[in-house]
C-alpha cells in the first residue's frame, strides 16, 4: 500500500492533483481503518499511471475516465491520434531547424539527404505561412539576398505560388 505522498512522488504530481482525481471519481483509494489516511494499492498506482499516459496523449480528464471505464470512442481516439501525428511532425521540424542553426553556429552542418529534405519541407511551410517573415529571418541569419531568395525559391511549390518565377529570375539574373 502507498500513501498519498508516495504516489505523488512516484508520479511527479502534486498532492492536490491526486485529491482532485479522487473528488471527480477517477481514483478511489481505501482508508486505513487505524488512522483514516488514504491508502493506494498497486492497482490504484497502475490506474494513475494509465491516466497520466492518456493525459500525455492529449486526452481530457473526461475522455480518460471513459477510456479507463472501457468506453472507447473511436472518433475521439482517431482525432487525437491525427492531432498527435501533426504535433510530432511539427516537433521534428523544430528539431531539424535547431540542428540547422547549430550547424550554422558551429560551422559543422549536418550533411544527410533525409535532413536536407526535412529542412526543405520546413522552409516550404514557413514560406507558405509568411514569405516576408521567411525572407527577413534568412537575412537575419546572414544569408545574402541572393542566397535567401534562392532558399525561398527552392522552398516553394511552383504551382502554388505566383512569386516563384519572379524570385527565380532574380536569382538567375544575379548568376550572370
Amino acid at each position: 500500500m502507498y500513501s498519498i505522498s508516495d504516489i505523488a512522488h512516484k508520479l511527479g504530481v502534486a498532492r492536490s492533483t491526486l485529491l482532485y482525481y479522487e473528488r471527480i471519481g477517477l481514483i478511489l483509494p481505501t482508508r486505513n481503518p487505524a488512522n483514516g489516511y488514504r491508502q493506494y494499492s498497486e492497482y490504484d498506482l497502475n490506474q494513475l499511471i494509465l491516466l497520466r499516459q492518456l493525459q500525455k496523449a492529449g486526452l481530457t480528464l473526461q475522455e480518460c475516465q471513459g477510456i479507463m471505464q472501457g468506453k472507447l470512442d473511436e472518433d475521439v481516439i482517431e482525432q487525437r491520434l491525427l492531432g498527435l501525428e501533426q504535433e510530432l511532425k511539427e516537433m521534428q521540424m523544430a528539431r531539424d531547424v535547431l540542428y540547422a542553426l547549430y550547424g550554422k553556429a558551429t560551422g559543422h552542418p549536418i550533411d544527410s539527404r533525409d535532413f536536407r529534405k526535412r529542412l526543405q519541407d520546413w522552409h516550404s511551410q514557413f514560406e507558405k505561412r509568411s514569405s516576408d517573415a521567411h525572407l527577413h529571418w534568412l537575412r537575419q541569419l546572414g544569408f545574402s539576398e541572393k542566397d535567401a531568395i534562392h532558399v525561398r525559391c527552392v522552398s516553394r511549390d511552383i504551382l502554388d505560388n505566383g512569386g516563384y518565377m519572379e524570385d527565380f529570375f532574380t536569382v538567375f539574373e544575379k548568376m550572370q
